[in-house]
């Protein structure tokens, strides 16, 4: 029998480096807010959160497993030092660590095929927030973008 695990991290925090942040013109975070590049601004905090939650994700595997499967999480869960964000009302485009996508919010699911894999990629926006969602073969992954109040901080949570 094949066991589950869900892993839920802490979240990560950017602030923006370059370009200007427009400020919603109500109360409501706008998607355009979204676009700029964020740097990370993590600390050591957030990485002993993170391998917290990772320890606790696994620690009901096998021990022949789960050494690798830390390693796996540990590696696949570093934020990167820069995100590039480009979002409208229609088309949400994230760039970091060297890789692209770019996606119609709201539309059906983007059958996508990388390394031997298959998976699925959407996107959405719901109250104030940007949802991401990865599914693939070995599992989903849902990557939640938020703004700050004063939207010079974006939250990542995976």
């Amino acid at each position: 029998m094949r066991k589950k695990a869900h892993i839920s991290f802490i979240a990560v925090a950017f602030v923006a480096t370059v370009g200007s942040i427009t400020e919603a013109q109500d109360s409501r975070t706008s998607l355009n807010s979204f676009s700029g590049v964020w740097r990370h601004a993590g600390d050591a905090q957030e990485g002993r959160l993170r391998r917290r939650a990772i320890e606790a994700a696994t620690k009901d595997m096998p021990s022949y497993i789960r050494k690798r499967a830390r390693r796996l999480l540990e590696k696949q869960t570093i934020p990167p030092r820069e995100l590039k964000l480009a979002v409208t009302d229609l088309r949400f485009e994230a760039t970091g660590q060297g890789d692209k996508v770019s996606l119609q919010f709201d539309a059906a699911a983007v059958a996508i095929e990388r390394n031997g894999s298959r998976g699925k990629l959407s996107v959405r926006f719901d109250d104030a927030q940007i949802l991401f969602l990865a599914q693939g073969e070995k599992g989903t992954r849902l990557t939640t973008y938020r703004l700050s109040p004063d939207q010079k901080r974006l939250t990542v949570s995976v």
